[in-house]
């Protein structure tokens, strides 16, 4: 903390202590779990609420939300096509736009995608920093294709 002198007079000098408030980043958990105690929803903390989000926007496709149109990443409609390198790297990019745009709370710093071409399925590893947290946080994510 520091101090600061709010006047600048020799006879009435008062000081303030100032100090950096972190608020912790909160979301609910769309699982709804009751807390054990009081019945009430449980919500989710600073990192799991980052990467909750993250995971909700990821699987989020575009349209899907009410009122909000532009939210989403569309992900899922892209297991339904071929796999090359130029479908990976348009997955690559939806999920950095998606990060970047919707989730100010964290900067994507790596993205993994591996495919599986006879399962139709991709494994998504990212890479976020997350504000006011020192440290690199993983999401891992598995999608299949299920028609």
């Amino acid at each position: 903390m520091s101090t600061q002198i709010l006047s600048d007079k020799s006879f009435d000098v008062v000081r303030a202590k100032v100090g950096a408030r972190t608020k912790p980043f909160s979301d609910l958990d769309l699982g709804l779990k009751p807390h054990p105690n009081f019945g009430d929803v449980i919500p989710l903390k600073d990192i799991n609420a980052v990467k909750n989000s993250i995971r909700n926007l990821i699987l989020t496709s575009y349209g899907e939300r009410p009122f909000q149109p532009n939210i989403g990443c569309d992900i899922t409609n892209k297991l339904f096509e071929n796999f090359n390198p130029v479908t990976v790297a348009s997955m690559r990019e939806a999920i950095h736009r998606t990060i970047k745009y919707h989730e100010k709370r964290a900067q994507v710093t790596k993205i993994d995608i591996e495919e599986s071409y006879d399962r139709n399925s991709i494994f998504l590893s990212i890479q976020v920093k997350i504000l006011n947290i020192p440290d690199l946080i993983d999401i891992e994510l598995y999608l299949e294709r299920t028609r």
